[in-house]
């Protein structure tokens, strides 16, 4: 097991001896994932443009209004959530 440390800022130091993905190089991006035993760091490997197309729907789509919906209910979340 490889340990690291949390900086002043709050940000941990990943060290070079924890393993990542072969392929990734350094600028790649990497998403930290949260688990029930804590966070993962995971590569990421596609984009959200990536997934296009990959979910059917029935008939054109309304996207202003779906993106209406979502900050709609950020916004009660994050004023129940007091943040």
């Amino acid at each position: 097991m490889v340990t690291a440390k949390v900086s002043q800022d709050g940000q941990p130091a990943v060290p070079r001896a924890a393993p990542l993905h072969p392929s990734h190089r350094e600028g790649d991006p990497v998403a930290f994932v949260e688990r029930d035993e804590g966070v993962v760091l995971r590569p990421v490997t596609k984009a959200l443009l990536d997934m296009w197309g990959s979910v059917s729907v029935d008939g054109p789509q309304d996207f202003g209004s779906i993106r209406g919906q979502v900050r709609a209910v950020r916004t009660r979340s994050r004023s129940t959530s007091g943040f």
